[in-house]
């Protein structure tokens, strides 16, 4: 082929080449605008409005997304957490991402973390708004980023922050409780009244009634719980026994053999241990069955007194045999007691399942004597003064 030839052919592939080339994408991040505010140029870049609070009396914006911003001084300002900006906050602007920031901190478990990137989900409008605090992110609803919000005075914001973050504890384990739905519930009720708010007594009064009808209802839960935790370890120590054979002689070719049995009998603390599980799970059972008898107040106070003593036994039962059952496992050197269990592997193993089961119903006893203490409290006025 003449050169000629292969001239046109390159400079025809070339032009075919450059007509087949996807035009360059525009910049997804707008210019700034000269006139206008930081709320304004926001929602430019895919975010909301109220990403920074109210109180912003300046900043600049580079061509590369470096953005500076400053405020009147210190800030806080509540958003689902308590937020603090300090008085010059930097960062890059990116669309639909800040980055890199610093000076920005959110209370969270009553510590305060570092917000190092906000970013929202795309296409716009955005519906939440994701904070990144180190290796954690927090999605937050984005209408709590409507609008800028005002700075408040720190020392007005601990208490109603703390309160906000126990609150946050409870609702995130209310489905599960109802303890923990009354206890919100109360929060809530305290919160109102730092706010200004004023319940009436009628409402003050029909929550407190609410609450407790529903830490009545829990109680018969735990109390069933409390009997099976105690009927289980009763019954599992009391036929905990196990014989071991071994050769303690040989008189010529002949072997002299003798067994030895462990039982629960033997020691005094096991036998305490079965004696105080058995009266904590009968006594919780007569509660259980006659528990539509004991609605007046004067027999659920006696109920929760019995239940007191109920748990020092159960809890002095449970202590022994543990103190016994360590010495079986590990002896005493120093008295020169030999270890058992090496021996009555059995008898060990099903001691310490008793002894699980019985601190489980030690556990939940405490909780029932709570249950119970917070539903016989006598009825309070919440009134505004």
């Amino acid at each position: 082929m003449p050169p000629p030839l292969l001239l046109l052919l390159f400079f025809l592939l070339a032009g075919a080449a450059a007509a087949e080339e996807p035009p360059a994408a525009p910049s997804s991040s707008p210019p700034p605008h000269k006139n206008a505010t930081l709320s304004e140029i926001l929602p430019r870049y895919g975010l909301p409005p109220g990403v920074f609070p109210a109180s912003v009396t300046a900043f600049t914006l580079a061509a590369n997304g470096s953005l500076a911003v400053d405020l009147g001084g210190p800030c806080y300002a509540h958003y689902e957490y308590l937020t603090y900006f300090e008085p010059r906050v930097t960062g890059v602007l990116r669309y639909g991402s800040l980055t890199g920031l610093s000076g920005v901190k959110v209370r969270r478990f009553l510590v305060w973390f570092d917000v190092v990137r906000v970013k929202v989900d795309l296409p716009p409008p955005p519906r939440y708004v994701y904070l990144d605090i180190g290796w954690i992110t927090r999605k937050l609803p984005a209408d709590e980023f409507e609008s800028p919000h005002e700075c408040e005075d720190s020392k007005k914001c601990r208490l109603s922050s703390a309160l906000a973050t126990v609150a946050a504890w409870f609702q995130g384990m209310e489905k599960g409780f109802g303890l923990v739905t009354a206890l919100h519930e109360f929060l809530d009720q305290l919160m109102d009244l730092e706010k200004g708010k004023k319940p009436s007594e009628q409402a003050a009064a029909c929550r407190i009634m609410q609450a407790k009808d529903k830490l009545i209802t829990l109680q018969p839960v735990v109390r069933a719980c409390v009997f099976l935790a105690t009927a289980v370890a009763a019954v599992i120590m009391g036929l905990n026994k196990q014989s071991y054979t071994t050769v303690v002689a040989i008189v010529g070719t002949r072997p002299v053999t003798q067994t030895f049995t462990a039982k629960f009998k033997d020691t005094p603390a096991f036998v305490f241990f079965v004696i105080a599980n058995a009266i904590a799970s009968g006594y919780n059972l007569m509660v259980l069955v006659t528990r539509r008898i004991l609605q007046r107040r004067v027999q659920s106070l006696s109920v929760h007194l019995l239940d007191m003593v109920i748990l020092t036994l159960l809890a002095t039962g449970s202590a022994t045999a543990a103190s016994m059952a360590q010495l079986g496992k590990n002896g005493n050197l120093h008295a020169r007691w030999n270890p058992i269990c090496d021996k009555f592997g059995s008898f060990c193993n099903h001691g310490g399942i008793a002894l699980v089961s019985s601190f489980i119903g030690v556990a939940l006893m405490l909780a029932l004597n709570l249950l119970s203490a917070a539903a016989n409290s006598p009825r309070s006025n919440v009134t505004g003064q």
